[in-house]
């Protein structure tokens, strides 16, 4: 083979190696000219903003997982979940005595004779949440007049905390001339006939045939018919709401469990922690 035969053949060889090597004019413009992701956009993408919202309506179904079907007289449909850092959460009721259990935390007013056992039958006492404005004991009444429940949905501002008085190792005389506030819990009640035990005290007497029991918890409880009174945020054009603050009223006085009395399972259309 002749020296100018292998000179054209590496020439040919370079030309074709030059070739292969040129970038792809098509795949280079589609590199260069395809989308960046956008960060901020992405972390925005399912964020949400709230709208304030507030009312009024009945419960119409309270779902296993605790949300609270609320229909309003306007047509006002909304799906309440309670906010766990709620400002209010308050439950309302009347209740027949025979409601009453060992545990419940009661408050009324009542003449004491010496022995700390009430005079007369007592005819009206408050079911009521432990709170420090309400401690257990019993304390001479000063004026008259029942529980201050207002304020939930009021302008009025809140008053100040009182501070905790300190636990009495004794017991102090009871004087039966003057009218005392008890505040305890039921330790035993049979046919109205209860003993109460109030921090260093324990109480005995009889609620009247007729007594009017109150309910007021600062829970949430309630079953399909209540009424509620709602503050918090919803999602736009969705019934989902998160309330900040919740007042549950019930349609019907309070009754005794009588499925637990015969020792009995059933189910009860109900709120969390709506048990007695």
């Amino acid at each position: 083979m002749s020296t100018a035969k292998v000179g054209i053949g590496l020439l040919l060889l370079f030309a074709f190696l030059a070739i292969s090597v040129v970038p792809v004019r098509g795949q280079a413009t589609k590199k260069k000219g395809a989308p960046k992701a956008n960060p901020a956009a992405q972390e925005g993408e399912g964020k949400v903003e709230l709208e304030a919202t507030q009312g009024t309506g009945k419960i119409t179904e309270i779902t296993q997982e605790g949300l609270i079907r609320v229909i309003g007289p306007g047509g006002g449909n909304w799906l309440i979940r309670v906010d766990p850092k709620a400002r209010e959460v308050q439950y309302l009721a009347k209740a027949e005595l025979s409601w009453l259990q060992p545990g419940a935390y009661v408050r009324f007013s009542t003449h004491l004779d010496k022995k700390g056992k009430a005079i007369d039958p007592v005819s009206t006492a408050t079911v009521l949440s432990p709170r420090p404005e309400f401690p257990p004991g019993v304390v001479v009444e000063v004026t008259a007049g029942g529980l201050d429940t207002g304020g939930l949905f009021s302008d009025a501002p809140e008053s100040p905390p009182k501070k905790k008085e300190a636990k009495k190792k004794k017991a102090e005389p009871i004087n039966d001339d003057l009218s005392y506030l008890v505040t305890g819990r039921i330790a035993q009640i049979r046919d109205g006939k209860f003993t109460i035990q109030a921090d260093s005290y324990t109480i005995s007497g009889q609620f009247a045939a007729t007594a009017k029991i109150a309910v007021e918890l600062n829970e949430l409880q309630g079953k399909v018919g209540d009424t509620v009174e709602f503050k918090g945020r919803k999602y736009p054009n969705s019934p989902n709401t998160l309330a900040s603050e919740i007042k549950v009223t019930a349609a019907e006085p309070l009754k005794a469990d009588e499925s637990k009395r015969k020792g009995k399972s059933k189910g009860r259309d109900t709120a969390p922690g709506s048990d007695p």
